[in-house]
């Protein structure tokens, strides 16, 4: 069951300011971020990733490098 957070907080937001926060911008690094933000609003990293480059024309790993 969804929490009330879930329906009122975009995961691609909480991804991109995690990943603003956070010095390791690795694949693996990223990857850990993506799957907690993706286990938190019950979905998958890969829903996770299509929407974020949906938003972003970009994947997190490439966006973040340009930051």
């Amino acid at each position: 069951m969804k929490t009330f957070k879930q329906f009122h907080s975009d995961p691609v937001s909480e991804l991109k300011t995690a990943m603003l926060q956070k010095n390791d911008h690795t694949y693996d690094g990223i990857d850990k971020i993506m799957k907690k933000i993706s286990k938190s609003h019950d979905i998958s990293s890969r829903e996770l990733h299509d929407k974020w480059v949906e938003k972003y024309k970009t994947t997190p790993d490439e966006w973040i490098k340009k930051q």
